[in-house]
């Protein structure tokens, strides 16, 4: 198997408008590393400039050293590069999702304090197949089977992960091409996380067919379809959802639209596919409750099925209380808890 060209590599960015400065996530890996290589070649052709980010995690005391490493690496080759440290007490659960959430945390705040509006990150194939594994084993729906995302934007910031067809093997061969050098990373090899429990299966697996090219495709055929359904959510959205008790503008895609309550009309709402309707109550139920993450698909169902029924008045769910008022319409508004408090003596 050989690396990836310059031309090759070139076909990859064709998605996407880059033109102008680009932020790399650089742990210090092979492929991320194979990345930034990649990218300042590409970059030098097209007059761009690519600068690296390094978070250190603290989390191992080799980290700083080896963010150091990073950096010297990446000066020899005139990349500019940045070293982002997570200021944290000591973790002691979850690690890898808080790891994770505080990563994305760092590099997009350093990219909108220096007006860089487009990061890239270097997840690959194998990356796809480990996150598919691990969502399908907790029943994840076909939103969270799309799995990664080539791009996505987040205000002003596009996050592109132009790598995500390429497996790992043909990455380190495009490192080779490079004679770059790269850091191992001892958490790689540690079962205790259940990412690498299912990267160590991945041989057994893809003998019976479940490699990483199969669930590729089986992914972009989830994404397509996930496509799709949104576009039906869109359209069902606007013949029954009402924002005019927060905000005038009934746009799906805005995240400012909510500002304490909005109302669905039971008529129409009761007459949708469920999966259309669950996912016009699950985005009501996040941007009014303000939680992070949506309600398990248990519960959410259960909720669906408790406010079409004809004698319903009332319930709690997501952070928000949801009840029915004249006209046959449901309202929701955020959750107002009473805070007990013993009085002073």
């Amino acid at each position: 198997m050989s690396g990836i060209s310059q031309s090759e590599f070139a076909k990859f960015l064709d998605p996407y408008s880059l033109n102008a400065t680009i932020a790399i996530a650089v742990s210090g890996g092979a492929d991320s590393m194979a990345l930034i290589l990649l990218m300042h070649e590409w970059a030098q052709a097209h007059n761009i400039k690519v600068i690296g980010l390094t978070v250190d995690h603290q989390l191992r005391i080799e980290s700083t050293a080896e963010a150091t490493q990073v950096h010297n690496w990446l000066q020899q080759r005139d990349i500019e590069h940045h070293t982002l440290v997570w200021h944290h007490t000591t973790v002691t659960s979850a690690l890898q999702k808080k790891a994770r959430e505080a990563r994305y945390q760092l590099l997009k705040d350093w990219c909108r304090t220096h007006q860089v509006n487009t990061l890239m990150t270097a997840h690959h194939l194998e990356d796809q197949w480990e996150t598919f594994m691990m969502r399908l084993s907790k029943g994840s729906g076909l939103k969270g089977l799309r799995c990664i995302q080539s791009c996505i934007r987040e205000d002003d910031l596009e996050i592109i992960r132009p790598l995500l067809s390429i497996n790992r093997d043909c990455l380190k061969k495009s490192l080779e091409r490079f004679s770059g050098d790269f850091v191992q990373d001892p958490s790689n090899l540690n079962t205790q996380f259940e990412r690498i429990r299912w990267r160590q299966l991945l041989p057994t697996l893809a003998e019976q067919g479940l490699t990483p090219e199969n669930i590729g495709l089986t992914i972009e055929r989830f994404q397509t379809t996930d496509d799709y359904i949104q576009q039906q959510v869109q359209l069902a959205w606007e013949s029954c959802v009402d924002l005019s008790l927060s905000s005038s503008d009934s746009t799906l895609s805005s995240s400012d639209l909510f500002r304490g309550s909005a109302k669905i009309n039971l008529k129409p709402f009761k007459e949708l596919h469920p999966e259309i309707a669950y996912r016009i109550l699950t985005k009501l139920l996040l941007e009014i409750g303000g939680h992070p993450y949506p309600l398990p698909y248990q519960s959410l169902k259960r909720l669906y099925h408790k406010i079409i029924t004809p004698d319903f008045i009332g319930t709690t769910g997501g952070g928000c209380y949801l009840k029915k008022i004249k006209g046959g319409w449901i309202e929701i508004h955020l959750e107002q808890r009473e805070m007990k408090t013993k009085p002073f003596i």
